[in-house]
């Protein structure tokens, strides 16, 4: 039976752990009831410090990759307004 519920399943890349670790990537999928991708969203993110080498090596992303990425702020309010407002968030 379905409920017409959507969750959104994101995962998030940073430049370490807190409270010095900064965001670098967000991706996220929105599926419906029933498991069914509907949507996606993906962002590089600027950080305002460097990428320690060992977070280039883990996660793919370099410091040249986020080179024209925009700030946190911006990307996280692109985030929110995507995001369905009565989706179900999975980290």
């Amino acid at each position: 039976m379905s409920t017409g519920r959507m969750w959104v399943a994101f995962d998030c890349e940073t430049t370490g752990f807190p409270p010095s670790g900064r965001l670098i990537e967000i991706s996220a999928l929105l599926f419906a009831d029933g498991g069914k991708r509907v949507d996606e969203f993906h962002a590089l993110v600027s950080p305002p410090t460097e990428i320690p080498a060992f977070i280039t090596e883990l996660t793919g992303i370099s410091a040249s990759m986020l080179a024209d990425a925009e700030p946190a702020a911006e990307v996280l309010e692109n985030f929110a307004s995507w995001l369905h407002p009565d989706a179900i968030l999975v980290a």
